[in-house]
């Protein structure tokens, strides 16, 4: 019986540990819409052309963006958000504003919530 059981419980640890999804993982399989709640749209610019897109939940928690290039604005639509660059450099973008970030940097990570009322 412990000879049956051993292989087994190795074999399940191993197949849910392959099985975790990572932080970009996660945010990508969200990007088409978090399934609890609304989200905060937002536009990131870089320097020199480029451009990328986070939907984020308006859940006031932490929200890798998984990608390294360097901003020099963002732009949010739908939640005010905070996002941290890589240098703990904090921007608060509110609803419907473009925001300069200087100098360009990454932005590590957010923290979207609902705005606030005008």
């Amino acid at each position: 019986m412990k000879i049956f059981t051993i292989p087994t419980a190795f074999a399940l640890c191993a197949a849910v540990t392959q099985a975790a999804p990572t932080a970009a993982e996660g945010l990508e399989a969200r990007q088409g819409g978090y399934p609890y709640g609304p989200n905060a749209n937002c536009t990131f610019y870089g320097p020199i052309g480029v451009e990328y897109e986070r939907s984020v939940p308006l859940d006031s928690h932490q929200h890798f963006t998984g990608n390294a290039a360097s901003i020099s604005k963002i732009y949010c639509i739908g939640g005010d958000c905070d996002w941290v660059s890589d240098t703990f450099v904090d921007t608060h973008v509110l609803s419907g504003k473009t925001v300069d970030v200087g100098p360009p940097q990454p932005q590590q990570f957010g923290v979207c919530r609902s705005a606030a009322p005008a």
